[in-house]
């Protein structure tokens, strides 16, 4: 089975190609916008170095947010235009459990959760609590930082590139928590990893946009 797998909720573009769970191309760029545009050439970048052609593929995934609203319509818009064209499923991935996902087995001591921090560009946070078997421990929230604390029961490694200031919070309260090293930002690499889970036929509905705010611009 293969799977195109791509991101552009936050800030990167990043788009991977795998076959039975080995990845057999992948490239990522770190960008604020402009995501658009990268993508489509990124993909036909990847396409070719994996040897791949869209009817080759039998499974579109990509993440769903929490995110920005225009990232996300992005990677959705693509993801449904493809798999539509091909008459692929979709497979939708939030960017919480992609990030989570990427937590290397070596920091997961003891079974420690892991606690998803993502930035808003605001002053809240998105967060969401998984086990280490990436189970969700609870919903994917917007929620400023003091709040997540009472949310911590058990130790906890910290992932996402709202990490390092939510640490600084956590860290007043002397919780069991250590930063992660991976990378914070969701990695197509992983939303592949997710949706090699699934079989094409158990996929049956396109991805529904996870926004946890509304926009900040109305028209």
């Amino acid at each position: 089975m293969k799977i195109l797998a791509f991101d552009t909720a936050l800030n990167s573009c990043s788009v991977a190609v795998s076959e039975e769970k080995n990845i057999l191309a992948t490239d990522s760029m770190s960008m604020e916008r402009g995501q658009a545009e990268a993508l489509f050439p990124m993909i036909e970048k990847v396409m070719k170095q994996a040897k791949t052609s869209y009817q080759d593929i039998d499974i579109i995934a990509v993440t769903k947010g929490p995110g920005s609203f225009t990232g996300i319509r992005t990677g959705l818009s693509a993801a449904k235009a493809i798999g539509m064209a091909g008459d692929m499923p979709v497979c939708g991935v939030s960017t919480t459990e992609a990030v989570a996902c990427a937590v290397p087995k070596n920091e997961k001591k003891n079974g420690c959760n892991i606690l998803v921090a993502l930035e808003t560009k605001r002053s809240d946070i998105y967060f969401q609590l998984f086990s280490c078997n990436l189970e969700p421990l609870s919903k994917a929230m917007a929620i400023m930082p003091e709040e997540i604390a009472e949310l911590i029961l058990a130790p906890a490694i910290i992932v996402g590139d709202g990490s390092k200031r939510l640490f600084q919070e956590l860290q007043k309260k002397k919780l069991p928590i250590e930063l992660s090293q991976a990378s914070g930002v969701p990695n197509a690499v992983a939303i592949a990893k997710i949706a090699s889970r699934y079989k094409p036929e158990e996929i049956t509905e396109r991805p529904s946009p996870l926004y946890l705010r509304a926009p900040t611009v109305k028209i």
